[in-house]
């Protein structure tokens, strides 16, 4: 989404904002949840022959990956938002 929001038509900005709010929430619950849990896991394990020192690190990786990812959206979806209320406020007003 290379467009500003404020070039965008308000009702397609809602519509754009919906469906991000939405990946948002997939990510989170499909992508950084289980990557989390699947680092604390690793990480109270102590047996260098049950969990090596790769493991943990490919854990922790996909852990920043994936919050790299939901930072990106989130800051995406704030500035749609940002420009739906002011648009709004603009319209009716306030």
């Amino acid at each position: 989404m290379a467009e500003e929001p404020y070039e965008v038509p308000l009702v397609e900005r809602c519509r754009r904002a919906d469906s991000m709010a939405r990946e948002l929430s997939e990510h989170l619950l499909q992508s950084l949840v289980p990557s989390l849990s699947r680092l604390r896991r690793s990480s109270k394990v102590y047996d260098e022959t049950e969990v090596s020192d790769q493991e943990m690190f490919d854990h922790m990786q996909q852990v920043l990956e994936s919050a790299d990812f939901a930072d990106k959206l989130q800051e995406t979806l704030t500035l749609y938002l940002k420009s739906i209320d002011d648009e709004s406020r603009a319209v009716l007003n306030l």
